[in-house]
């Protein structure tokens, strides 16, 4: 069955939003169960061995109400992914993961496993990894670089979506200032769009910017590299979770900081969104706008 297609039992309609989340609760209650059926006492989940596999499901099961699970698969993470000397996660020496978006988005599962340990306290490992993230903040622009540690030789690639997830690791750290420094900077990008409400072009909305922040508007294609630069708002299966984060963020920046603009922001976000694309209602790719 494709992405989005409706079970033949279920004929209720996706604008219903009573409907809707009654569905989300019962596949949220199935996935959590599917995993902790599957969790081995090392932390290990059956058939499963790449760092993209690992990095949200501390928190998850941290929410559904299982932080005994999330340390357990915490521990494993630790054991078999984290680099104590240098504070990074790797599925193995010089490979981050061997699923493609997580390669683009280089220090995007560290953040989440961060926020994890976080919550459970794990100050064994939270500082030292926390230390390596800060790496990526760039200080000309309050963004983080999208694929290696910030470079004063200007070469730096930063990016919205990664900046909303080390945002939101800094307001756990209660690091205040860079969280709102990096606020900031999204507010500012995403009044920059330059063609998100251009029909001619398709409705793009772009991630990556320079540090003269300028928008990085193409990136030629390179054979077996995702680049995940944009959304092209006329196109089905887009990268939808990378407006969703910022959304989160911005929501939580208003609520710490009390300042409209994030608040506007996030909401201008979730308009473009809505206005583009049927396809973010129904397609995985969009899962981040429903958080």
């Amino acid at each position: 069955m494709p992405f989005g297609a409706q079970q033949a039992s279920d004929p209720y309609p996706y604008d219903s939003p009573e409907k809707m989340i009654q569905r989300l609760e019962v596949c949220t209650e199935r996935n959590i169960q599917y995993f902790i059926r599957n969790i081995a006492p090392n932390g290990k989940v059956a058939g499963y061995t790449d760092l993209g596999d690992y990095a949200k499901l501390p928190n998850s099961l941290i929410m559904a109400g299982y932080p005994k699970e999330a340390n357990m698969v915490l521990n494993y993470c630790l054991d078999n992914f984290f680099d104590e000397e240098s504070g990074d996660f790797l599925t193995a020496p010089g490979l981050k993961s061997a699923k493609a978006p997580f390669r683009v988005f280089y220090p995007y599962c560290n953040q989440w496993l961060i926020q994890a340990g976080l919550k459970l306290r794990r100050f064994d490992f939270v500082f030292k990894a926390a230390a390596y993230q800060d790496k990526f903040y760039n200080p000309i622009t309050s963004a983080s670089v999208i694929d290696k540690p910030y470079s004063e030789s200007g070469d730096n690639v930063n990016d919205i979506f990664t900046s909303a997830a080390l945002g939101t690791t800094y307001l756990y750290l209660n690091n205040l200032e860079r969280a709102r420094k990096v606020g900031d900077m999204i507010v500012k990008m995403i009044a920059k769009q330059p063609d998100w409400k251009d029909k001619s072009k398709g409705y793009p909305y772009y991630l990556r910017f320079n540090d003269n922040f300028e928008y990085i508007t193409y990136v030629k294609p390179e054979a077996g590299v995702r680049t995940i630069y944009k959304v092209q708002g006329d196109l089905i299966r887009q990268p939808f979770f990378s407006i969703g984060y910022p959304v989160a963020f911005m929501g939580l920046c208003y609520q710490v900081f009390g300042d409209s603009k994030y608040l506007e922001t996030g909401e201008e976000l979730i308009e473009y969104a809505l206005r583009i694309n049927k396809d973010v209602r129904v397609n995985q790719w969009a899962h981040k706008l429903m958080w």
